[in-house]
């Protein structure tokens, strides 16, 4: 099921969703909402309403916000009316299988597939710019991480450190800067 917060006062979410809508449907009201606890999407976060025409952003808080991308390759699609703002917690990307990582300003960010490879694709368009001011994780120990900023060649900017579990990288002509 889905759930969508469309409030136009600053909110706090829950904990786990299969889909999460969040953007208010009130032209002209930014607002706010921010992850009140660790978060799971098992599916499909949206961010920003469509149908509006005002910037809502989500704000992960100090929280962990897990994106599982269940039926999805896109986990975290940010529309033109939405914006994630990190905070000082973790976006983790668990998804198995392809998958697209959103264009934003992260803290932290994980690529950590579940059980097999993952092999993400970084941003969903060209011209993006993906952003981590702490720590990049990819791969753990046995779980093996494709990196791929060819397709869309974003421009992709680490502030903290870089982890490397187990990773294989095609790079497009943009470089990672660290």
């Amino acid at each position: 099921s889905t759930v969508a917060y469309t409030a136009t006062t600053a909110t706090t979410l829950g904990t786990n969703y299969w889909n999460l809508n969040i953007g208010t449907t009130a032209d002209g009201t930014t607002t706010t909402y921010t992850l009140g606890s660790n978060t799971t999407v098992r599916n499909l976060l949206t961010i920003g309403n469509a149908s509006s025409t005002a910037t809502d952003t989500l704000n992960g808080g100090s929280y962990t916000l897990t994106l599982q991308g269940r039926e999805v390759q896109v986990p975290m699609n940010i529309t033109t009316w939405g914006a994630f703002d990190g905070g000082t917690g973790t976006a983790k990307y668990t998804r198995d299988g392809v998958t697209n990582i959103a264009a934003a300003t992260y803290n932290n960010l994980q690529f950590l597939p579940g059980g097999a490879t993952g092999n993400y694709i970084l941003g969903n368009n060209s011209s993006q710019t993906i952003t981590v001011n702490g720590n990049l994780d990819i791969g753990r120990d046995v779980n093996g991480v494709a990196i791929d900023a060819d397709t869309y060649d974003p421009a992709v900017t680490v502030k903290g450190n870089l982890t490397v579990g187990y990773c294989s990288a095609s790079c497009g002509a943009n470089q990672v800067t660290i």
